[in-house]
């Protein structure tokens, strides 16, 4: 992948194969640059007052035949739900990892849906919940309160991703070895994970 960097922080991803159509693009500060094409392009009348369009609500058929598939192999945007800057850095969906000992470390992950490629810089027994996952810019934990894998019943942890044009939230189990990940129940009646254990 050739990389080229935005003056507003973050790159943009290209493969250097002629014909090849992977691309990517992240943002560090994902509030930041929405702010910026806002102000490029306007959003609002000459006036300087906001637009606002009404949408007539759908028929729940049509709902149904309009969700979204994130296929497998679909690259994910992932953001910290906190302080909303980019979890990429170089190809790997990066998390900081805290242990039973208290030894920090990073955990980095496939940003493919369905691809479970990993490594670490601290050993993680296999089979076994890997400790706190932390953002590692603002090192606010991930950790969900009050909510559990469905496969294993072992401690989650909650990313954003881009989808539709928004940050949904996308949840990630914290055990060694587990493959379950999954969408909030808001996001079910918009979007589906190709090939998830989910579905």
């Amino acid at each position: 992948m050739v990389s080229l960097f935005l003056d507003m922080g973050g790159k943009i991803s290209f493969c250097s194969r002629s014909g090849c159509k992977n691309h990517n693009v992240e943002f560090e500060d994902l509030n930041n640059a929405l702010r910026k094409m806002y102000q490029e392009y306007g959003f609002q009348n000459k006036k300087g007052e906001e637009e606002y369009i009404e949408v007539a609500p759908r028929p729940e058929e049509e709902i149904d035949e309009e969700k979204e598939i994130l296929e497998t192999g679909t690259f994910l945007h992932a953001y910290c739900p906190h302080c909303r800057r980019s979890l990429i850095d170089s190809g790997m969906l990066k998390l900081k990892l805290v242990n039973e000992k208290q030894e920090d470390g990073y955990l980095m992950l496939s940003p493919y849906l369905n691809v479970f490629s990993s490594k670490s810089t601290l050993f993680l027994v296999e089979g076994k919940p890997v400790g706190d996952l932390k953002c590692f810019h603002c090192d606010h934990t991930l950790m969900v309160n009050r909510k559990k894998c469905q496969v294993c019943v072992s401690p989650i942890a909650r990313i954003a991703i881009m989808a539709r044009s928004k940050l949904i939230d996308f949840f990630i189990c914290s055990k060694k070895g587990c493959r379950w990940h999954g969408l909030s129940e808001d996001d079910i009646n918009e979007i589906m994970l190709e090939d998830s254990l989910e579905w």
